[in-house]
């Protein structure tokens, strides 16, 4: 299988959401926030891309912040549940 024939819808998706909510719990997303803000000095004001966003838990933490969000992914079940948490990110598909 080459990298063009991986299917990322069937990997990303429910399953994926499922098996990693154990590793990617808010703990960890805090954690990773905070080196975020530290290294990029992500705040108030800053403009932030994030692609892809997966399923917007790095994104929802650093509008929660006061950052303006831009996020873009492909996968439309992503898109859900990461609009799903209701923050004032720019959610795309793309």
């Amino acid at each position: 299988m080459s990298e063009l024939d991986f299917d990322f819808d069937s990997v990303f998706g429910d399953d994926y959401l499922h098996f990693y909510q154990g590793v990617l719990t808010d703990e960890a997303s805090d954690h990773q926030v905070g080196v975020i803000k530290m290294l990029a000095d992500v705040g108030k004001g800053a403009r932030v891309l994030d692609c892809p966003y997966g399923h917007g838990r790095i994104a929802n933490r650093l509008a929660a912040l006061g950052a303006e969000v831009v996020g873009v992914d492909a996968n439309q079940r992503f898109l859900e549940v990461a609009r799903s948490a209701g923050t004032a990110v720019d959610y795309r598909l793309g």
